[in-house]
């Protein structure tokens, strides 16, 4: 929802009925708008170190794992994060600055 109507455009009140709790229960644990993408963030960075994480630890070659598994994580197909991301980041005024990767 954030990232077809972008963070200004997107009110507690949506994200409440997609994630099918009330109002109260998202402001219980959100208390504004912008902790809901700062925690989005957070996941998505989770998410991103778990995965590299998971890479790495199957790569045989210890030396430049770390390096292989971010690229091949950061680089994978049909995964949506950096989407997210981006349209996420406006929410942010730390992150609104962030440049986009170029394809």
């Amino acid at each position: 929802m954030i990232v077809q109507s972008g963070v200004e455009k997107t009110t507690i009140d949506e994200v409440a009925r997609e994630a099918g709790v009330s109002k109260g229960g998202v402001l219980h644990h959100f208390p504004s708008k912008e902790a809901i993408v700062i925690g989005l963030v957070g996941r998505l960075i989770e998410k991103f170190e778990a995965d590299v994480s998971a890479l790495q630890a199957l790569d045989p070659e210890v030396r430049g794992s770390f390096t292989r598994a971010y690229l091949k994580e950061s680089t994978k197909k049909n995964d949506h994060s950096i989407e997210v991301f981006f349209a996420l980041r406006g929410g942010i005024p730390q992150l609104s600055g962030a440049a986009r990767p170029t394809a």
